[in-house]
């Protein structure tokens, strides 16, 4: 049918003459794209992500505007330029932004001093003041890049604060390596024990970030798997305090802002008193309901659960302490502080009672910190 034909129709016939001319010209479209829907990868098609790392090509350009940006002699332009055009043609992510940082150490004393420092073994390391790379606007490209190198360097050496400072508002879109900034921000809050945070970073590494190494995504499956079955108040989420408190302690974290140590054991100290209240008054409910005559109730002879608190009858009374000039937190003379061990820990599974001994023993034989 022409152009003709179809104006010579009737009302009702000219309605499906344009509705057939319309399916034949969406028709003829289809088979147009077809050719390029087919040339496009089978993973494109299946999933769309997020976050890319970024390709050489385009970080070059980026590194040039910036330092064009910045007040430097040619010579020293030129160094950086150098050191950035030796990267392997097939290098990842990682050794991407590994190549930047070196490039802008060229230029800048204080990134030389830090990626020194990133390359030193753990045994030899002191832990410089950061707050001037922390002040640097996270939003820049190569600020953003250098606070990323250092950031998972500290989380490699379990300084999970520190860390989390430095990752702190860096732009993901801008990223060189944003698989390992969702990695070390998840096993940060993680040990951290920010649990909501550590489940958002870990989604965020699976599910919206492209070439995501098979490494990072093992582990991460299996942090999900253990953070989400966290309970507050838990003998678990306490033991994971007393872990946390007992590295600040070995890291000897001084910062103010960032030395919370004290707080967390303040938190331990309160948690094992809502459980021994809980056990407390389980076992009232328990004793009020024991047939009469019998002193002690039907009390099974069976050995304690090894998962699960038996029920105690302890006062469950860890009140705070006034400190004395020298004394520290946890510091009691040796009766006092076995009495303490024993009472803290005569209503919990063996396992448990080993943590909680080991803990209070640790802290007790800790150097006396300047308050």
């Amino acid at each position: 049918m022409n152009l003709t034909q179809l104006y010579d129709c009737n009302s009702q016939n000219r309605w499906r003459c344009r509705v057939s001319l319309t399916f034949a010209f969406v028709g003829t479209m289809l088979l147009a794209a077809s050719p390029a829907l087919a040339q496009q990868a089978p993973e494109e098609l299946e999933k769309q992500y997020t976050f890319y790392p970024l390709p050489t090509e385009e970080i070059g350009p980026r590194l040039e505007n910036w330092l064009e940006s910045q007040p430097l002699a040619e010579p020293a332009r030129q160094q950086a330029r150098k050191v950035w055009e030796a990267l392997a043609e097939e290098s990842d992510a990682s050794a991407r932004l590994k190549q930047l940082v070196l490039s802008v150490a060229q230029v800048n004393a204080e990134v030389e001093s830090v990626y020194q420092l990133c390359m030193q073994p753990r045994q030899s390391i002191i832990l410089p003041d950061l707050t001037w790379l922390q002040e640097q606007d996270a939003k820049d490209f190569v600020w953003g890049n250098v606070r990323l190198f250092v950031g998972q360097w500290l989380a490699r050496h379990r300084y999970y604060d520190h860390s989390s400072l430095m990752l702190e508002g860096i732009s993901h879109d801008q990223l060189i390596d944003p698989a390992s900034f969702f990695f070390s921000e998840a096993v940060c809050f993680q040990q951290l024990i920010k649990q909501k945070e550590a489940l958002a970073a870990i989604d965020r590494l699976l599910e919206e970030t492209a070439a995501c190494p098979e490494r990072y995504r093992q582990v991460a499956m299996l942090m999900k798997e253990d953070i989400s079955k966290l309970e507050e108040e838990s003998l678990d989420h306490i033991a994971r305090q007393m872990a946390d408190s007992q590295r600040r302690l070995e890291l000897a974290q001084a910062t103010p802002e960032i030395d919370v140590t004290q707080q967390v054991q303040d938190n331990i100290v309160n948690s094992l008193e809502q459980i021994i209240k809980k056990l407390e008054e389980q076992q009232q409910q328990q004793a009020g309901g024991a047939a009469p005559g019998s002193a002690n109730g039907n009390r099974s002879l069976q050995p304690a659960n090894e998962s699960t608190p038996a029920g105690g009858g302890g006062p469950g009374e860890v009140g705070p302490r006034d400190l004395k000039p020298g004394e520290q937190w946890g510091e009691l003379p040796p009766k006092e502080r076995e009495r303490a061990i024993q009472q803290a820990a005569k209503n919990f599974p063996s396992h448990y009672r080993e943590v909680i001994e080991q803990y209070f023993r640790k802290i007790a034989s800790e150097p006396a910190r300047d308050e």
